[in-house]
């Protein structure tokens, strides 16, 4: 059954600037299911080990949990530096990630998830974040936890060993972001730039060097699988027929 959502395809994403004629894509939107981004966000994050897994930075991986096939992917640094890069896009526009051929179609189902990672989603010393926010003599409320948990009150986590997804907007590199000069905002404010948007976050604190772990940052129910029509060799065809063998809703867009 088609949900009449148009197509996800028609915004220049950190991922590329267009979709591929003939690609299969995994496609999320959060407002179908009723519910924002922030819920479906994994905080504090879960550190994975890719080998461990059995999974690749390239590419989507089907894999079983709880007997049932969920999507894994990892999210590239080279197309979103940040986590926020990726969740401030998936806001405003959906999510859409290239499928492969090669991928088990036919073990994607209506409780089928696509569950992200990023190799920055997990920060070993977040604690000094939290410790040069309180220096600053910042507000709680500018350094809120996205899902208002207790225990991730920036008091509570000081010397925890554990992160909190507020760090994902405390962590910019100072050079991909230009600092805003308003007294009004808080400190370390900056714009940064993404193909189709931008968005402000917080410049990483100065003298804090992040130690970094892979992580699951997002686990989403999938919409549907959405196919690019390729009018010149008519290519979709047999990604229209992988999609099929799935579960969930398909459809054909132009773009």
């Amino acid at each position: 059954m088609a949900s009449g959502l148009g197509s996800l395809g028609s915004v220049a994403r950190g991922c590329g600037p267009t979709r591929k004629a003939g690609r299969a894509y995994l496609e999320v939107v959060p407002s179908k299911h009723g519910q924002s981004l922030e819920s479906f966000l994994v905080d504090p994050p879960q550190p994975v080990d890719l080998a461990a897994l059995g999974i690749s930075e390239v590419g989507v991986h089907v894999l079983p949990v709880r007997g049932q096939y969920h999507v894994f992917d990892v999210v590239g640094q080279e197309s979103y530096a940040n986590v926020a890069d990726f969740l401030a896009e998936a806001a405003r526009y959906g999510i859409s990630r290239h499928i492969q051929r090669t991928a088990r179609f036919e073990r994607l189902g209506p409780g089928s998830r696509l569950v992200l990672i990023h190799a920055r989603a997990w920060l070993d010393n977040h604690a000094a974040y939290v410790a040069a926010f309180a220096a600053e003599g910042a507000r709680y409320r500018d350094h809120a936890c996205p899902k208002r948990l207790p225990a991730h009150d920036p008091a509570a986590l000081a010397g925890a060993a554990t992160t909190c997804a507020a760090v994902w907007w405390d962590d910019l590199d100072p050079r991909t972001c230009e600092l805003v000069l308003d007294p009004d905002l808080p400190p370390r404010t900056a714009e940064r730039a993404m193909p189709a948007f931008s968005y402000r976050a917080r410049r990483r604190p100065a003298g804090v060097r992040p130690r970094y772990r892979h992580a699951v940052f997002l686990t989403v129910p999938i919409t549907r699988l959405g196919v690019v029509r390729d009018p010149a060799a008519a290519g979709h065809l047999a990604a229209l027929e992988l999609a099929r063998r799935s579960g969930l809703e398909v459809q054909l867009f132009d773009e």
